[in-house]
C-alpha cells in the first residue's frame, strides 16, 4: 500500500498567564496561607500542563510554538478586566509580535 504525504504537524499553545513563579508575602493567618497556597497549586498546574505538551510534542515530532506573558511584562494584575492593566498587556502582545519574537520553541525553564 501506498503511503500518501502528511503535512508536518504543529501544536499553537497560547498560556493566558506567566510562567514565572510569583513572590507573594502572606500574612501568618490560615486563610492568607491556604489562599497563597491555592493560587500557588494553580500556577504549578499551568506550568506542568505547558510542560507535559512540550513533552508530548517532543515524543511525537511535532513542532511545537508557545506564547505566554514573560517577565518583562511587570504591569501589575488587581483586577479582573481593568482596561490599565489589558491595554498594557495587549501592547505587549503586540510589539512582541512585530518584533517577530512571539513564539517560542520550548517552554523557559
Amino acid at each position: 500500500m501506498k503511503r500518501l504525504p502528511v503535512a508536518p504537524a504543529r501544536a499553537w499553545v497560547i498560556r493566558n498567564g506567566r510562567l514565572d513563579p510569583e513572590w507573594a508575602s502572606v500574612d501568618r493567618r490560615t486563610m492568607s496561607i491556604a489562599g497563597r497556597a491555592v493560587a500557588s497549586m494553580i500556577a504549578s498546574a499551568g506550568y506542568n500542563d505547558v510542560w507535559r505538551i512540550y513533552s508530548a510534542t517532543e515524543r511525537d515530532g511535532v513542532d511545537y510554538n508557545l506564547a505566554f506573558i514573560g517577565r518583562d511584562f511587570t504591569l501589575v494584575y488587581d483586577k479582573p478586566f481593568a482596561q490599565s492593566y489589558m491595554r498594557p498587556l495587549y501592547e505587549y502582545g503586540r510589539q512582541r509580535a512585530l518584533a517577530g519574537n512571539t513564539w517560542v520553541a520550548r517552554p523557559p525553564i
